[in-house]
């Protein structure tokens, strides 16, 4: 074994270094982004600032994202997407302005190679807007968790509820240091 050896003591003393907080920590500390700083966040850099229509989806795109909770992972995240969203709009635009078929180098007609580009940036935009919730059918999904979450929970209270209410069995008895006295 390489390194320090485990304090097998540490545990029970409460010191050990590797040990992980279990509190929530202030979104200061936690690298959670505020909805009211949300919308200073500028474009991400591999989209030109001068193109209109990627500054309004990347507006709207924060703006949704950031009414749950955005932290910075997801923005690493939402910058992904909306760069392969602008990638698959200027495949677009070229197979738009040169045609579905091109020419090869024996002036055979082939696919143009921005059709695969254009189809594999839009699945990469389609994966990670699932992944951040926002196409409709994560949307359903988070929605059934929640729901799925909600009526756990109400599970519980009910099953507390009846079972606070039972009467106690009436030769039950104290339980007095792990073992049942009658009384």
């Amino acid at each position: 074994m390489r390194g320090r050896k485990p304090d097998p003591k540490a545990a029970k003393r409460g010191t050990a270094h590797d040990r992980k907080k279990t509190d929530i920590a202030p979104a200061e500390v936690s690298g959670a982004v505020l909805p009211e700083s949300a919308a200073s966040i500028p474009l991400p850099p591999q989209i030109p600032g001068n193109h209109k229509r990627m500054k309004a989806l990347w507006r709207i795109l924060i703006g949704e994202v950031s009414r749950h909770e955005l932290r910075q992972g997801d923005l690493m995240t939402l910058e992904q997407c909306i760069v392969a969203k602008y990638r698959a709009v200027r495949a677009g635009e070229i197979i738009k302005r040169d045609g579905m078929m091109v020419k090869d180098r024996f002036g055979e007609p082939k696919p143009h190679p921005m059709l695969a580009e254009e189809r594999q940036q839009a699945i990469l935009c389609d994966r990670l807007s699932q992944r951040l919730g926002l196409s409709p059918e994560a949307r359903v999904r988070l929605d059934l968790m929640q729901i799925a979450g909600a009526n756990l929970g109400a599970s519980f209270a009910k099953q507390l509820k009846e079972l606070s209410q039972a009467p106690a069995p009436k030769d039950a008895g104290d339980v007095i240091d792990g073992e049942l006295v009658k009384s």
